[in-house]
Formats: structure tokens, C-alpha cells, sequence
């Protein structure tokens, strides 16, 4: 019979290795090892000093509990580490594409700068031009005029989902069609196994545009992920270009 007098660092112990294991909170108690008829030691026994409260449980048993609690602490680790890995990649996933959706929205600031100074050109100059004024100026309040409705043409590409302010934004036609496939890209570099759609824009029965980036599959939530934010990027580009001062729109 071996004993031992310090309190033990056991907490529970189960008793039935069936589903419904009864545990019993031993953290209070003594221990010493029991053999029967001089053998090995076959069950422990956690008591307490007047020893009228005693439990007693067979070696095997603890044993098995133990190596359960042993190899479902080595899977928890596994799972932790796995799951730390896998956030770790999202996040650097999660930078790139805002650093590529951000190149693609300074791409499109580009464009609708000099759509703004070409438009206002013409107005300034051309006689056809149907909106001509001999005397329009070059100012803030022509230039934001023409920002507007480069930010909110019908006849751009739309969002298609979202609230109703997400989709009075659009996109340049022709900004779209250009960079079509450089978004794609994009959105297989979140997202390898992203199918692209053949067809880069659909239309309702008004005719009104749509960004087609969903992917061959409507539920793929990283096509539409991605349209939320790169609309959401245009709509604070739009604030913005709004907020410029005359020296930006004369820069080159």
C-alpha cells in the first residue's frame, strides 16, 4: 500500500466511462494507492482525514480518464493552432484585396478626374455640345456639378443589391469593361477557386446595368463581399472629390 499525505492536484475523477460519466470533485482530498493480496496496486482511494468520506476508483479507470483528458487537450491544441493559422491567413487575404480594391478606386479617381476636366472642356468650347455655355467657368461649383453626375449616371454600372443609396452609385461603363478582368483577378487572388462570370454585366427589364461579379455561383458570398466593398470605396471616393479643393481638379 502506497500513501500519500499532500492534498492531490487531481479535480475530478470520472467513475463510469459510459456517456454519461459520473464526476466527482476530488480536488479537496487525499489519495493512496490499493492492491489486493500483495500485487500491484489496483484502485485509488481519495479520502479525507476522518476518512468517512472516501472514494474509491480502480486504476484502469483513472488511467483511461486521464489519457482521454490527455489526448482531447493535445486535439484542443491542434484545433487552436489550426484555427490561428487559418485566422492569420484571412487577415493577410482580408489586406491584399483592400489594397487591391484601393489601387482600382485611385485607377478610377484617375478617370473620372479628366472625365470631369474633358466634360467641362467641351461644355466651355464646343457649340454643339448641348449643355454649351459661352460663359461657364472652371469652378468648384461646375466641377462638383459634373462630379455628381459622374458618380450617379443611370446609365453606369450598379451595384444591384444593398440599400437604395448603395445603388444610386455607379460605375463608369467604360472604366468597368477596361479593368473587368484586372477585378477578377483580384478576386481570384482572395479567392483561387472563385469561378468568374463570362458576361461582365447584367441587365434588368428597365436596362439598367449591373456589376456581374458574383461568380457562376449566386450564393459565392466573396463575389458579393467584394462588390459591397468596392461600391462602399466609391461612395467615400465620391465624398471626397466633392471636398477637393480647385488646385487638386487643375493638377494634372
Amino acid at each position: 500500500m502506497s500513501n500519500n499525505e499532500n492534498i492531490t492536484n487531481i479535480t475530478e475523477v470520472i467513475i463510469n466511462q459510459n456517456r454519461f460519466g459520473n464526476r466527482f470533485d476530488v480536488s479537496e482530498y487525499k489519495w493512496k494507492l490499493v492492491s489486493d493480496n500483495q500485487n500491484e496496486p489496483t484502485q485509488v482511494h481519495f479520502y479525507k482525514d476522518d476518512m468517512n468520506d472516501k472514494l474509491s476508483v480502480s486504476l484502469s479507470t483513472l488511467f483511461d480518464s486521464c489519457l482521454k483528458e490527455y489526448n482531447y487537450h493535445l486535439e484542443e491544441v491542434e484545433r487552436k493552432k489550426k484555427r490561428e493559422l487559418e485566422e492569420e491567413i484571412k487577415k493577410k487575404k482580408e489586406k491584399l484585396l483592400d489594397e487591391k480594391l484601393d489601387e482600382h478606386i485611385e485607377s478610377y479617381e484617375l478617370f473620372v478626374k479628366q472625365s470631369v476636366k474633358d466634360e467641362l472642356n467641351e461644355r466651355m468650347t464646343n457649340e454643339d455640345n448641348e449643355y454649351y455655355e459661352e460663359d461657364l467657368k472652371f469652378n468648384l461649383t461646375n466641377i462638383r456639378c459634373v462630379v455628381d453626375s459622374c458618380f450617379k449616371n443611370g446609365r453606369g454600372i450598379h451595384l444591384g443589391i444593398g440599400s437604395r443609396k448603395e445603388n444610386s452609385y455607379s460605375f463608369s461603363e467604360e472604366w468597368y469593361l477596361e479593368n473587368y478582368e484586372k477585378l477578377n483577378q483580384t478576386i481570384l487572388l482572395y479567392d483561387p477557386n472563385f469561378e468568374t462570370c463570362s458576361s461582365p454585366v447584367s441587365e434588368n427589364q428597365y436596362k439598367t446595368k449591373f456589376m456581374n461579379i458574383d461568380g457562376h455561383n449566386p450564393n459565392n458570398w466573396n463575389g458579393t463581399d467584394f462588390k459591397y466593398r468596392i461600391y462602399d470605396k466609391l461612395i467615400l471616393l465620391h465624398r471626397r472629390m466633392k471636398k477637393d479643393k480647385i488646385g487638386y481638379w487643375k493638377s494634372k
